[in-house]
């Protein structure tokens, strides 16, 4: 699947559909371990481990792109020199790829709302460090 990325780039990715098991494998090795003294902490999730869940799963399925670096190829540290309005767009465009791996994503253009409708106070659409409305968090799916 191509994404279009600012200033005429663009990036092929993985369809969510055609994403192998070993993305999910690599992205939870990077998951924070339960302390479990307090097994509810959600300070574990801290933007360090959002952005290397995001750099892990970009490495992961970007299968092409249009930069003058080399793909991937699965090393998250390939990702790093890409600038941030283009890692942006591809990090929106792995939503169906981080709720195929079970996480849920509160999307920037929709509310975060309770089963019932309600609006929902309690904190599952959350921001990157840099509180940008479209850098949602990719949470952990409610059990």
């Amino acid at each position: 699947m191509r994404v279009t990325l600012p200033k005429d780039r663009w990036a092929e990715i993985l369809d969510a559909d055609d994403m192998p098991h070993s993305v999910k494998v690599a992205v939870d090795k990077l998951y924070p371990r339960a302390d479990p003294d307090h097994p509810t902490d959600s300070t574990r999730f801290t933007p360090e481990w959002l952005n290397a869940s995001q750099d892990m799963m970009l490495a992961h399925i970007i299968t092409d792109w249009s930069f003058d670096q080399p793909i991937p190829n699965e090393d998250p540290a390939k990702v790093a020199f890409m600038p941030i309005p283009a890692r942006q767009v591809l990090i929106e465009a792995t939503y169906p790829h981080w709720e195929a791996l079970g996480f849920s994503i509160p999307r920037p253009d929709e509310p975060n709302t309770n089963s019932d409708g309600t609006p929902s106070t309690s904190g599952s659409a959350t921001t990157s460090a840099a509180s940008s409305p479209k850098a949602a968090k990719p949470t952990p799916a409610a059990s």
